[in-house]
């Protein structure tokens, strides 16, 4: 479940239905204001599986002018496993897309009657490029 854009997801249109969505808090940042809104997972079969089938939830927080997604917080317990997946987006390629450039992960096990362990780890995305493709058609002998 480690992809940066994991949470997005759950916004996609043909997936909405499967779980509820409210807004927690406005608020603005660099002077545009924002949605934090909140997800939780009910339909089944999960859109992320688990061997338990445990319901993901978490946080989107939104840009309400521009519907940009500005952050992500992924939440997951599944068996005796918390998993917290937090994503930050900016604008950092040529064309000014939003694109992921900082994911946090979080695994803290608890197994019974036992310490907790915990892995953290933090990716980092730079060096964004666009591509393009040109095609063009040549077609002798048929001139109108």
């Amino acid at each position: 479940i480690n992809a940066p854009m994991i949470v997005l997801k759950f916004a996609r249109p043909q997936n909405q239905a499967r779980s509820t969505f409210r807004i927690d808090r406005r608020g603005t940042r660099d002077g545009d204001p924002t949605m934090l809104v909140s997800f939780r997972e009910r339909a089944r079969p999960r859109l992320i599986t688990s061997p338990d089938q445990a319901e993901a939830s978490g946080t989107m927080l939104v840009n309400a002018a521009t519907g940009e997604v500005l952050e992500t917080e992924l939440r997951l317990m599944t068996g005796d496993t918390a998993v917290t997946l937090q994503t930050r987006f900016e604008r950092r390629t040529p064309d000014g897309l939003r694109v992921p450039v900082v994911m946090k992960e979080t695994y803290a096990v608890t197994p019974p009657r036992q310490l907790a362990r915990t892995l953290e780890a933090e990716a980092t995305y730079s060096r964004f490029r666009t591509f393009g493709v040109v095609i063009s058609t040549n077609v002798e002998g048929n001139e109108p």
